[in-house]
């Protein structure tokens, strides 16, 4: 009989909706519940390797991308409706929330920015390239130019970025996604700590 708040929870390049479950991502959230009174939720951990046969370890960087850029699509036209369609589901942006790590991170973003009246939370930890600079790096496909918040759908309740100082695969991105935040006078909560691209970091 009672409802509940909702986070997709996005994992990083060759990892499966049983990645975040192997980072005890289950487990943390709980102690959130039980230590500091987080409001018990709904955890969906998708696999955003969105091709036949729901994996991509065997395939090269830009079919992996490709795989990855469907993610959105995937997200907000089947498992969404799926999930408050067989789950007690609190609707609403208010009540739903999106976090990712890198590729994680990119999807979660591309996906918030892109459907701000179903997202009210966003968290983007060590992002992979999101924004375009004018390069032709191996993950340039499906970007936004500039992170604008649409007044019309209310905004984001909370958006929170992080990353590791020592992160030498993709830390770049998410000072840059801070910079263009700022600029465009979006409000967000930033962290950046010790630590690489790594789980203690996420």
């Amino acid at each position: 009989s009672e409802k509940y708040p909702v986070l997709y929870l996005l994992h990083g390049l060759d990892g499966s909706h049983r990645t975040w479950k192997n980072k005890d991502g289950h487990i943390i959230i709980q102690n959130l519940s039980y230590l500091y009174d987080v409001p018990e939720m709904i955890v969906v951990f998708p696999n955003s390797a969105v091709n036949e046969q729901e994996d991509t370890d065997d395939l090269d960087i830009y079919e992996k991308v490709a795989a990855y850029d469907l993610t959105e699509q995937d997200l907000v036209t089947s498992l969404m409706p799926f999930i408050r369609s067989h789950y007690s589901v609190k609707e609403g942006k208010e009540n739903t929330a999106i976090a990712g790590n890198s590729m994680g991170g990119r999807n979660t973003l591309l996906t918030a920015f892109r459907h701000q009246d179903l997202f009210g939370y966003v968290g983007a930890f060590s992002s992979a390239h999101v924004l375009e600079d004018g390069t032709q790096g191996m993950i340039r496909t499906n970007l936004i130019d500039d992170f604008i918040v649409d007044a019309e759908d209310g905004g984001f309740e909370l958006i929170m970025l992080c990353v590791g100082r020592q992160d030498n695969v993709c830390g770049g991105e998410t000072y840059r996604i801070k910079k263009n935040m700022e600029a465009n006078g979006v409000d967000f909560l930033f962290y950046d700590m010790e630590g690489g691209h790594e789980n203690s970091v996420w």
